[in-house]
């Protein structure tokens, strides 16, 4: 199951301009909430991944473009990337309670 999501990752990376459709992340909701906890903690920890491959390309376009130029808008734009993994986080039912130790405010930078 995972190896699909795996696919589609790294198709959305190539295409920073996609956009899903509402039944494109219904659908995507829906998968997330039928995995086993091993796939729910391995998601999350690509998940993360994801957000912290995207965090390291802005920060080398605001680098050499300029993009974000004070130190607010980046933090702004940490928080907001730190928001989203907790949300996606919260997202997450799964059975057994697994806990994600590598997810921990400490390890986020305590956003």
């Amino acid at each position: 199951m995972l190896e699909g999501r795996q696919n589609a990752s790294m198709k959305f990376d190539r295409d920073l301009s996609y956009n899903p459709t509402q039944s494109e992340l219904d659908l995507e909701l829906a998968m997330i909430m039928s995995l086993s906890s091993q796939e729910a903690a391995t998601y999350a920890a690509q998940a993360f991944a994801e957000v912290e491959a995207l965090l390291e390309e802005a920060e080398e376009a605001t680098e050499e473009r300029r993009l974000i130029q004070t130190l607010e808008g980046r933090n702004s734009v940490i928080k907001l990337a730190d928001r989203m993994v907790k949300m996606f986080c919260e997202c997450l039912t799964m059975p057994g309670q697994v806990e994600l130790n590598h997810l921990t405010l400490d390890s986020i930078g305590g956003v």
